[in-house]
């Protein structure tokens, strides 16, 4: 199993990602989609590439968090007006 997180963080990771978010870390890092598969499968990647695809997909859940939050943003200037 990969040394930096365990089976239950990668899924959780998996998780929070957007649809898109394969290929959103692939064009990111350059790292193959089914290098990132494999990753999110079974966690058996070598280090230097699991903590790329864990640097972008934190980076990518950021993103779409702030995302949510300007829209809620938005929503509730719309409905408070």
């Amino acid at each position: 199993m990969n040394e930096i997180l365990t089976t239950a963080d990668i899924f959780g990771l998996k998780e929070n990602l957007p649809v898109s978010g394969v290929t959103l870390i692939a064009m990111d890092t350059g790292i193959s989609r089914p290098t990132i598969y494999k990753f999110f499968q079974t966690g058996k990647t070598k280090r230097c590439i699991s903590r790329k695809i864990i640097t972008s997909a934190l980076k990518i859940i950021g993103q779409e968090d702030q995302k949510d939050y300007q829209l809620k943003r938005e929503i509730k200037k719309i409905i408070n007006k």
